[in-house]
């Protein structure tokens, strides 16, 4: 038995353990699928790709006539102090330089962009909300689970990951796995301060890293180290007054 149909033989016997699947996933896919696979998720179709989110997951929408922006996951900003999430996409397009602003965000999100021939995914600077993306038969994944890819495409898992996993120590090292990979060939995760660059048409998927922009110097005397020391207590005392 594999082990989609042994998870549905344990929700058809349990039907309350249905809404714990995936908890505050999500799946971004130009494939058509089955929504019905889980139970209360909102099934949306953006500029022609389909959104399956859990309900308790938040996330907005913004469209401009070129292109379509998605934020998944909660966000706020200490340096201007703008903490609704729609304000902060708003103000996210008018700027002139989006990356710069957005590397100012904290809290937990994936952030999508969406044109015609092309998606961007961004995750947030700690990469707490996992997302997992491949291209699979032609068809494009993106997913807070790497399961839910498997258990859709019906892969296995890989005979590298059962080798590393299978280490008498491996549970002493956490839960995820080494470098960008997952349990699957072809199916990886974002790691901190890159991005995904998908070419929609030809179907390809490359990793660029967008953090840092610029040069990051060093302290070289006491006055620049208090000069440091104040900015982050300020943008401390901002975090936990907008949190």
């Amino acid at each position: 038995m594999s082990n989609k149909e042994e998870v549905q033989r344990i929700i058809k016997e349990n039907p309350a353990l249905k809404e714990m699947l995936f908890t505050r996933g999500f799946l971004l896919t130009d494939a058509s699928v089955d929504s019905l696979t889980y139970m209360g998720w909102l099934t949306e179709s953006i500029a022609g790709i389909n959104l399956l989110i859990d309900p308790k997951l938040p996330h907005f929408i913004y469209s401009t006539n070129n292109e379509v922006i998605i934020l998944i996951g909660h966000v706020y900003n200490p340096f201007d102090g703008l903490y609704n999430e729609l304000d902060i996409i708003k103000k996210y397009v008018s700027e002139f330089d989006r990356m710069e602003y957005m590397n100012q965000w904290t809290g937990v999100f994936t952030l999508i962009h969406i044109t015609q021939d092309s998606m961007q995914v961004w995750g947030d600077c700690a990469g707490m909300q996992s997302v997992y993306y491949g291209v699979i038969n032609g068809n494009i994944y993106i997913s807070s689970h790497a399961q839910i890819i498997g258990d859709i495409c019906d892969l296995s898992i890989s005979n590298y990951v059962k080798k590393i996993t299978g280490y008498r120590f491996w549970r002493l090292y956490g839960i995820f796995l080494p470098g960008d990979i997952s349990p699957f060939d072809n199916v990886y995760r974002l790691v901190p301060n890159t991005y995904i660059f998908i070419d929609i048409l030809k179907k390809e998927c490359n990793v660029l890293r967008f953090y840092p922009t610029k040069e990051l110097k060093m302290t070289k005397t006491e006055e620049e180290y208090d000069v440091v020391i104040d900015e982050i207590s300020m943008l401390m005392h901002n975090n936990m007054k907008l949190i």
